[in-house]
């Protein structure tokens, strides 16, 4: 569990279930989708920060444009 207080310190919401998957959302993740809680691995987490980061940017990149 210790690996993953860094992702979840500000707090975690998981909404779906075994059948349909689930919604995960953290402030540093925002929402993403996972089949599996067994996905939900740092790595995981790490991917999803980054996928974040890359939309923050372009998004003020885009705004910064307009």
């Amino acid at each position: 569990m210790k690996e993953f207080l860094k992702y979840i310190e500000t707090g975690i919401s998981i909404d779906g279930n075994p059948k349909d998957g689930y919604e995960v959302f953290t402030i540093p993740t925002q929402h993403f989708k996972i089949s599996s809680l067994e996905d939900l691995t740092p790595s995981k987490f790490e991917e999803m920060i980054k996928r974040q980061e890359d939309y923050e940017k372009s998004a003020f990149q885009f705004h910064d444009v307009n």
